[in-house]
């Protein structure tokens, strides 16, 4: 492993992109879970999550599934206006939590001209409009999925954005603005099992340990 700010490698000034994970990349928090808690509170938090949890039988291989079954019970139905404030609100909360070092490696690459996006399972609705003030390329997140004003519950294609998702949301991006993997050297940024096929499809795969203060490059993670 590497100490930040005397091992990693070097920024270069040339056609790259830089992919951030957020959660425990950019900030020290799990921001789905802090948010859902501010808008509902501990108590209705943790009821919810026990019964998402309870229907897939507590199996830690149905992480995912029980997410998309926590956001079902506490968002079905939700007025989509009043989410999107909350979510505008909370963006500000995220954005003030920032890592300073995460951050500096952010602008680094924004001053050498790569393009920057957030990668991340947590929500769209909160990370879209911290990624514009942060003047990122682009931001691939979880969204809810709105009907007649409201949330259904459910998320826009029906997965959570992890694993293998990351790094075909990438690209995705690529193919969208028209480059060549060929072309683009990646830069990737993640701290969990989450982020592993991200990290393999990059040039520098990036392993951030933001309590640790050591982060290098890596071979992927293998737990989450």
């Amino acid at each position: 492993m590497m100490r930040l700010g005397s091992d990693l490698p070097q920024i270069t000034e040339q056609n790259g992109l830089a992919a951030f994970d957020v959660d425990k990349t950019l900030v020290d928090v799990h921001c789905c879970t802090q948010f859902l808690v501010q808008l509902f509170g501990k108590r209705r938090y943790i009821g919810a999550l026990q019964r998402a949890a309870l229907e897939h039988r507590f199996r830690p291989s149905q992480r995912d599934a029980v997410k998309l079954s926590l956001l079902r019970n506490l968002l079905g139905g939700f007025d989509a206006h009043v989410f999107a404030e909350a979510a505008e609100e909370f963006s500000l909360w995220i954005e003030e939590r920032l890592d300073p070092r995460s951050l500096h490696r952010l602008r680094t690459h924004q001053d050498v001209g790569h393009r920057v996006m957030l990668v991340s399972a947590s929500l769209g609705a909160y990370l879209r409009p911290m990624g514009r003030r942060l003047g990122v390329d682009h931001v691939c997140a979880v969204e809810m999925v709105e009907s007649d004003g409201r949330l259904t519950g459910a998320v826009v294609g029906g997965c959570n954005l992890t694993r293998g998702a990351k790094a075909a949301a990438v690209r995705d991006f690529l193919g969208a603005s028209s480059i060549s993997r060929e072309e683009i050297t990646i830069w990737a940024y993640g701290d969990s099992a989450g982020d592993a096929e991200l990290l393999r499809f990059a040039d520098w795969p990036i392993w951030v340990r933001l309590k640790s203060d050591t982060w290098g490059r890596c071979p992927a993670p293998g737990r989450s």
